[in-house]
């Protein structure tokens, strides 16, 4: 059940460029003004958790945001026994995101993959890093970048780190790979994952870095999702896939601002279709 962190010869590459914080006076205003951005933010985390991640997708499509924000095929894992009825759903979750990054072990030679500075310091486990609040998201590369690595089978997280993270008040974890110790998972924060395995994170890579500037881009879809955006995730029903979509956070206004009209069209659309009306008329009508 262990997750041990892996020991691991430390490359040559520029110095740890992790996120440091400097001290120093705050003045006032950027107290201030930083409390109105977080009011501001959770403001419109209520009135998104009032819409589907469906619909909100139909919005990203909108604007033109590639993959609408998608992120497919994450499946609950710890998700109580109680819910596993097919009517009964996890309810919708949505918080800002932490993005961790991973390499495969060993580590591809730096003529095939630029390695980007190691933001997470050999000896320091990435759950230790993990802010309160937030939505951690792990993964590896994608293979077009490590092509001398075949798939990893390995797991990125188990039942220590869950525990450790649910400690850390951790919102919920997305992991684009594989879990395990899926028996001993705490209930809280929900994880989900593409796949399980029985081998620890060690067996195959390292965490890297945390959120990296060009975001994380996953494996199959459009999407990119960069330290800060919005995960939305809900859905959950049936064998546990959730419905999971990222909203840009310079996309969050434009969101909230287009959701309750786009909805209501869609509600007069069906009115009609429900009295007989001809789904391509209605459509015209409304949309």
């Amino acid at each position: 059940m262990a997750d041990a962190v892996p020991t691991t010869p430390t490359p040559t590459i520029p110095p740890n460029s992790s996120a440091t914080t400097t001290t120093g006076n705050v003045e006032l205003t950027e107290v201030a003004s930083h409390s109105d951005h977080d009011h501001k933010l959770q403001e419109q985390i209520r009135i998104l958790k009032g819409f589907t991640p469906c619909d909100i997708s139909d919005a990203l499509q909108k604007l033109g945001v590639p993959g609408a924000g998608f992120i497919p095929d994450l499946v609950h894992r710890n998700k109580p026994p109680t819910s596993t009825s097919s009517s009964t759903s996890t309810p919708t979750i949505i918080a800002p995101a932490t993005t961790i990054h991973f390499l495969p072990l060993p580590l591809p030679p730096s003529t095939t993959l630029p390695i980007p500075p190691r933001t997470i310091p050999q000896g320091t486990h990435y759950a230790d890093l993990a802010p309160p609040h937030t939505i951690l998201l792990l993964s590896h590369p994608p293979s077009a970048l490590t092509p001398l690595h075949p798939p990893r089978t390995n797991a990125l997280l188990g039942s220590l780190v869950a525990h450790r993270l649910a400690y850390l008040n951790v919102t919920a974890v997305l992991v684009n790979g594989r879990v395990r110790d899926i028996a001993t998972l705490p209930p809280t924060p929900p994880i989900f994952s593409k796949g399980i395995s029985t081998v620890g994170a060690g067996g195959g890579s390292v965490a890297w870095g945390v959120n990296w500037e060009e975001g994380m881009r996953l494996e199959g879809t459009e999407t990119v999702v960069v330290g800060g955006d919005l995960l939305v995730v809900g859905g959950g029903e049936g064998e546990g896939e959730g419905e999971v979509v990222c909203i840009p956070r310079g996309k969050v206004g434009e969101v909230v601002d287009m959701l309750p009209g786009m909805v209501e069209r869609d509600a007069r659309v069906l009115e009609d279709v429900l009295k007989g009306r001809g789904l391509a008329e209605a459509i015209k009508a409304w949309r």
